[in-house]
């Protein structure tokens, strides 16, 4: 059965590593602009929401959304997971896929083969595979799932992280992993720090050009893999540095 898929993506400007990063501009337009056009394009998805904090220096990034169109949720900074299920519960959604605003080339072929899992079978939760490249990670999971881990859900990390609580208890969750035909986890397309910024403009100003705004990753693969001036900018970054870091300290 078809399910109806709210995308909720989460950006702020209060990142510590690269400040602004999500409207640093990417050929004279915002970061998170380009990431909300690509993600408008996957036929998978049937609203997008952007939730953001409701400190006065997320103004830009809430007038990002309304400049494009999308409802914008404004919520608490810190406590994510809060801001997410206040966000689904406004916009009454049953289905969520959770996006990121640093992940700008964001592929719609993952995306929907996330969700044709999920709606394949009756799980609270799927996400990619650790072999999809970092930055085209996502994942996919019921409001019944968000809503008992924001009843429940009480240490910092779990509130930070929106979807920790529901991977710490498989018991309780029916939970899966989408399975990848090949290992692309070398390829790091995340915005973090100002070397993956570099990266990514990289890649949009070599394949807009050709391809338009909508180019698959095959195409970023090939361009990586012939251009290892750009590949090797941030190829000693740790991935998933901050999760990790936070979880060293729960």
């Amino acid at each position: 059965m078809t399910k109806k898929i709210t995308a909720i993506l989460q950006a702020r400007m209060g990142s510590t590593r690269l400040p602004g990063k999500v409207c640093l501009p990417i050929m004279g337009r915002p970061m998170l602009e380009i990431e909300l056009e690509r993600l408008k394009a996957c036929t998978c998805i049937d609203e997008i929401i952007l939730a953001t904090s409701n400190l006065e220096t997320d103004n830009m990034v809430a007038e990002i959304g309304d400049h494009m169109g999308i409802r914008v949720f404004r919520g608490s900074e810190d406590d994510v997971l809060d801001r997410y299920y206040q966000a689904a519960t406004m916009a009454q959604a049953q289905n969520i896929m959770r996006v990121t605003g640093d992940c700008p080339l964001i592929d719609c072929t993952i995306c929907a083969a996330t969700v044709s899992l999920y709606n394949s079978n009756t799980y609270d939760y799927v996400r990619t595979s650790p072999q999809v490249a970092e930055g085209l990670d996502c994942e996919v999971f019921s409001y019944a799932a968000l809503k008992q881990a924001w009843e429940h859900a009480e240490i910092p990390m779990e509130r930070e992280h929106v979807t920790y609580y529901i991977n710490r208890d498989p018991k309780r969750f029916s939970l899966a992993e989408l399975p990848m035909e090949r290992d692309d986890s070398n390829y790091r397309v995340t915005v973090d720090e100002q070397d993956d910024f570099n990266v990514v403009s990289a890649i949009f100003e070599a394949l807009t050009p050709k391809h338009g705004l909508h180019f698959s990753f095959d195409a970023v693969r090939d361009f990586l893999d012939n251009s290892p001036e750009v590949s090797k900018l941030n190829s000693t970054i740790i991935r998933n540095e901050s999760f990790l870091k936070d979880l060293s300290k729960s």
